[in-house]
């Protein structure tokens, strides 16, 4: 035996073996396999040209999910190994009808010296809906009030509509989208482009993300005019009572159109009134004729007039068969108030420096008016010194020598201030 060991041959295959003996305990000492968990590996799926797709199904629960993977190899190799390496995929091919699926998992581990030991879950499940798309108009929503002197007269939006995708019950549950436009201080028509908001028919923001919009963002076109405050006038036929009087409410009504057209209106004639035919306390309503070209502003239709003793109406003298509204134009805004408020008039920037104001009287009196009989102020008090547009009260009075003289100014006066 010992002569069997001495001979060359098998001292050289001796050798050989105890050198991959010491190479294999020298590479397990130094890169020894061991177990690598690798947590939340992406689980994709191909839905574009698959069969659910084709059936017009989506996936519209369940799409974002992971799985847990135990890889082995090397240290060598699985020291930068990651999440990205691994492939997991669920073949939704044997879908063609809506409903919920548990469907296994594919799990590949790419590599040398490293294999897959197992994965968790290994099914998962998905909910595939039919899918539709419907369009639903664009609704404009103003926030923000425009300059004193304009109103809003129409508003639209391009597209008027928009396409919604999704699963029929959630689109079908879907109302309309809102553009909304920020018309503070406008004063002229303008455009704006905006973000739309998806509403429900419950009126509440859609936020499911199965639905999709064709457009995220519409132009609203806003068109805009000046507006006007004219007095209501009426006439008065037959013979009244003795002592009864007669008045008008509204006594003024907003209107707006083009400027031309409102340059040519200084009052709304509502009617006749017989006189006969009312009592102290009787009253009658005249629907408000529209002049060719205007737009009423305010809801109202129609005015009421109505017949007292001239005893029960301090503020008429004499026969208000001869009473009468007038519009002084272009009256002279002062300012109150400015300093105590913390402004100088350099910080101030006014809409307009005058103010077109009604006068409710008798027709003598109203004659002898004009706008050196008006004292129009804004009145700046209590406004806080901040920057920003406000609406700043105007009082207006009516300034005569005749003490006997009952004019007065009706409804309410305003101005926009910007305050740098």
């Amino acid at each position: 035996m010992s002569n069997f060991l001495k001979k060359p041959l098998v001292l050289k295959i001796l050798s050989v073996i105890l050198a991959v003996i010491i190479w294999a305990y020298a590479i397990n000492s130094e890169n020894p396999e061991r177990d690598k968990d690798i947590r939340s590996v992406k689980v994709t799926i191909t839905t574009e040209g698959s069969v659910p797709y084709n059936n017009g199904l989506a996936i519209t629960e369940g799409l974002s999910q992971t799985v847990d993977v135990r890889i082995r190899g090397r240290n060598s190799a699985l020291v930068e190994y990651d999440a990205s390496r691994i492939t997991a995929t669920v073949d939704i091919n044997s879908i063609t009808e809506e409903g919920t699926y548990t469907l296994p998992v594919n799990v590949v581990v790419p590599g040398d010296n490293v294999w897959l030991v197992n994965y968790t879950p290994t099914r998962l499940t998905y909910t595939f809906s039919k899918m539709t798309t419907a369009s639903v108009p664009v609704n404009v929503i103003i926030t923000g009030a425009p300059n004193a002197e304009y109103v809003i007269t129409e508003t639209s939006a391009d597209p008027a509509s928009v396409g919604v995708t999704g699963p029929v019950s959630e689109v079908n549950y879907v109302s309309h989208a809102d553009l909304y436009v920020d018309a503070t201080n406008a004063a002229g028509d303008f455009s704006y482009e905006g973000e739309l908001v998806l509403i429900n028919k419950g009126g509440e923001r859609v936020r499911s993300k199965n639905v999709g919009i064709a457009a995220s963002t519409a132009t609203a076109h806003i068109k805009m005019n000046k507006k006007k405050t004219v007095p209501l006038t009426f006439d008065i036929t037959g013979e009244a009572d003795e002592g009864l009087v007669f008045d008008i409410s509204p006594e003024s009504i907003v209107i707006t159109g083009s400027d031309e057209v409102l340059s040519a209106i200084t009052e709304i004639n509502v009617g006749s009134v017989n006189a006969e035919n009312l009592t102290d306390g009787g009253e009658v309503y005249l629907n408000i004729p529209v002049p060719e070209g205007v737009t009423l502003v305010d809801e109202t239709t129609s005015a009421r007039i109505t017949a007292q003793t001239a005893s029960d109406n301090a503020n008429v003298n004499g026969d208000l068969s001869e009473t009468a509204s007038k519009l002084i134009e272009n009256v002279a805004i002062d300012i109150s108030a400015l300093e105590e408020a913390g402004f100088s008039e350099e910080d101030i920037t006014l809409s307009s420096s005058t103010v077109n104001v009604i006068v409710v009287g008798n027709i003598d009196e109203l004659a002898a008016i004009t706008a050196d009989n008006i004292s129009a102020v804004a009145d700046f008090s209590g406004l806080s010194p901040e920057a920003g547009v406000y609406e700043i009260p105007v009082n207006v009075t009516v300034n005569t020598d005749d003490e006997d003289n009952t004019a007065r100014v009706t409804g309410t006066y305003t101005i926009s201030a910007e305050v740098k």
